[in-house]
């Protein structure tokens, strides 16, 4: 299911970076407060926050208007959270507005969805924005199992980076979703080879590799890391000979620290540089 964390509204440079909310949109804001607010003094204090051009305290109005069931406040609580979240700079913006947006658009534009995922979980970082910009990448609509995998990922090792982002519960649905998308890829892989035709370009599988092990085997800059590599140049340059070697003594040397699927990722090069390069082990051809 969907879980959304929130994260405590970063207030650290409301003073200096208010946001550029359009006038019109403010006064409806105001005019939310003023009809739902019940307490006198609660309410001036909020229409002052709205006023001084409180980041914190336009998106909370944003997320009441939002629970409205009424089109005009849903279409203003749109408004505040794109003002919010929309700033030119990618690593800048309202992170809390842009998961709501990841929310907001997850059921009818799955991409535009994932932008505003992506940007919060780089941005947070935010472990819930992280691990749907990773569901809705494996989504069939758009599938894009590398991305997928690398936000998965980045999801589940948020407890070890920045374990105050993280909570168990979520740590446990970003392993959970990562090693069901593996398996998923596993399958395919396998019926791909037994189709005899392939399911996954070549380029795919390559690119899966680095993100395919949950916990980032081989690190960077390892001596697997390098070995795969230096395999991947043979392969690029068509060196299937030498590529052959390489894959299969990095295969040799890691056995047991590879995960299940960059093993199927392996057999799958492994085939197509014996297919390529013509040598004949008396294996079928892929």
């Amino acid at each position: 299911g969907d879980i959304l964390v929130t994260v405590q509204a970063s207030r650290q440079h409301e003073q200096d970076n208010k946001p550029q909310v359009p006038i019109h949109v403010l006064q409806k804001a105001i005019r939310f407060v003023q009809e739902n607010q019940a307490d006198g003094a609660e309410r001036r204090s909020r229409v002052q926050q709205l006023e001084d051009g409180s980041i914190s305290e336009l998106y909370q109005v944003a997320v009441e208007m939002n629970q409205n069931d009424n089109r005009d406040d849903t279409f203003t609580s749109m408004e505040i959270w794109h003002a919010l979240a929309d700033t030119a700079n990618d690593d800048d913006g309202h992170v809390l507005s842009q998961v709501a947006l990841g929310f907001a658009y997850a059921e009818n534009d799955k991409h535009r969805a994932i932008s505003y995922f992506v940007r919060a979980g780089e941005q947070g970082p935010h472990q819930a924005a992280l691990y749907n910009a990773g569901r809705l990448l494996a989504d069939p609509e758009v599938e894009d199992f590398v991305k997928s995998l690398a936000y998965l990922r980045a999801a589940y090792n948020l407890y070890k980076s920045h374990p105050k982002y993280a909570t168990d519960h979520l740590t446990e649905t970003s392993r959970y979703a990562y090693e069901r998308l593996s398996e998923q890829i596993v399958a395919l892989i396998h019926e791909s080879i037994s189709k005899k035709g392939s399911l996954l370009s070549v380029q795919l599988v390559a690119d899966m590799f680095l993100y395919a092990d949950l916990e980032d085997f081989p690190t960077p800059s390892s001596k697997e890391e390098k070995q795969w590599r230096s395999a991947m140049e043979a392969f690029q340059s068509q060196s299937w000979e030498l590529a052959l070697v390489q894959f299969e003594k990095l295969e040799e040397a890691s056995k047991n620290r590879l995960s299940e699927l960059q093993l199927a990722l392996l057999m799958v090069l492994k085939q197509y540089s014996i297919s390529a390069s013509g040598i004949n082990r008396g294996d079928d051809e892929l």
